[in-house]
């Protein structure tokens, strides 16, 4: 069988002598898919005070679009904080954002480390804009008869939308994600408009969000109106004595520079210089030790199971303390320095000896002292105690006790014995649970 893979300037085609298996390359947009996740999920943050919802929702949105394409290739762009060619032809683009919550600025980062520990390749460029690099990216991929999903919650990236790029919109929410799929057909269907036709709506009416004029007095409806008759800004002036209604026609005429100037704003350059290849953007295993180590630090805990046990484990930290207390000096000695340490959590641990079937009670029978103390688990605690009827009942032999001191993790354990009762055992662990352990 022969299987040829090619090049990103060669026809994206595996023929393996039988069918031809069309490539495929999905591409998100950074910064719009992190801000919708932003505003569509409540505010979450970790143990260590950093807000996590943003990258949270943003994984989870990118997940699912991987599921549902299976990609060959995977890039994320997002936008640098530098003025674009753009600002060059209009100094008022976009000047009317607000500035990104702090909340949302602090987690850019944190996503885009913990996409390279995916090792997804990114791309941002100083002079463009996240836009511009996608629609580079989509229209060399199409050339090359690759399909393309390009994920973003801009509606100005409709203007790319083809019969092989599919433009998807998600809508973030409380009760989960949906997604609006566009190619040419669907664009038509929704706006009255071919894609393409996209920049020329935009020319005629502005659009508020980027601070584009547009046309003063010109809205949505009357844009696609003159564009139904005329396909272009250019071709409405060129028969610009045939637009109606006439109010229309005369704020065209005062108005030829800024609809001119206006299209070119909303057009994405499609031809940017980026160093990224073909083979740089193959996806493969996302979920890595590393970024694991991402993962468990925002403690996104929902996404623990996507890793392989394997490499849950090899990020698990080692012990670099692990102590027996073998008197009752050493076991108060222990309680009063993790009470003073007063680490950020401390895990505990009862250890027990299962009493079995039908020789239960004349196992306790036989402990000296009238009996040994027990734990009874029922369906909502854990009881302690010398005489327990109802529950799962274990027999009380010790307890253990983890904790982090400094970047060093310590676990130790004190076992029931003549020297230390369980009583002893239990009168430290509830100082630690005063404490707030």
């Amino acid at each position: 069988m022969l299987c040829v893979v090619v090049r990103w300037h060669d026809l994206a085609i595996v023929d393996d002598g039988e069918s031809l298996c069309v490539k495929k390359l999905v591409l998100i947009d950074g910064h719009s898919i992190l801000n919708r996740a932003f505003y569509g999920l409540p505010d979450l943050t970790n143990s260590e005070g950093m807000h996590t919802n943003a990258v949270y929702g943003f994984l989870n949105i990118m997940l699912k679009i991987l599921e549902e394409e299976k990609p060959d290739y995977f890039i994320v762009a997002f936008d640098v904080k530098h003025p674009t060619f753009r600002h060059e032809m209009y100094q008022e683009y976009k000047g009317t954002r607000k500035g990104m919550p702090d909340e949302l600025r602090e987690q850019v980062p944190v996503i885009q480390d913990v996409l390279r520990a995916m090792h997804v390749p990114l791309v941002m460029q100083k002079g463009y804009e996240a836009d511009d690099l996608l629609g580079t990216l989509a229209r060399r991929a199409e050339s090359n008869n690759m399909d393309v999903s390009l994920v973003s919650g801009d509606r100005d990236l409709l203007q790319l939308a083809s019969d092989r790029i599919m433009i998807r919109i998600p809508k973030t929410k409380r009760g989960g994600t949906e997604i609006e799929n566009y190619h040419t057909q669907d664009v038509i269907d929704k706006y009255g408009l071919k894609p393409e036709q996209i920049i020329d709506m935009k020319g005629l009416m502005g659009d508020s969000a980027d601070n584009i004029p547009g046309v003063p007095g010109i809205g949505e409806k009357t844009a696609v109106k003159i564009l139904t008759a005329f396909p272009t800004v250019e071709a409405a002036y060129e028969h610009l004595e045939e637009v109606e209604p006439k109010r229309a026609r005369e704020l065209l005429r005062a108005n030829p520079e800024l609809a001119k100037l206006s299209k070119q704003l909303a057009t994405i350059k499609t031809d940017c210089e980026i160093d990224v290849t073909l083979e740089d953007a193959k996806l493969e295993n996302l979920f890595t030790s590393e970024a694991f180590e991402w993962i468990k630090r925002l403690e996104l805990k929902s996404l623990f199971s996507r890793f392989d046990s394997e490499i849950v484990q090899s990020v698990v930290p080692d012990f670099e303390q692990f102590t027996q207390w073998t008197t009752k000096k050493e076991w108060n000695a222990a309680v009063d320095h993790v009470c003073n340490l007063a680490p950020e959590a401390v895990g505990v641990a009862f250890l027990g000896d299962p009493w079995i079937g039908a020789g239960a009670a004349r196992k306790r029978q036989s402990k000296k002292g009238g009996g040994q103390m027990s734990l009874v688990f029922t369906e909502d605690s854990v009881e302690l105690g010398m005489e327990q009827e109802d529950g799962e009942e274990y027999g009380f032999i010790g307890f253990s006790l983890s904790y982090y001191e400094g970047e060093d993790c310590h676990t130790g354990y004190i076992l029931v014995s003549e020297e230390v009762t369980g009583n002893d055992i239990l009168d430290g662990y509830h100082r630690l649970e005063k404490k707030g352990f």
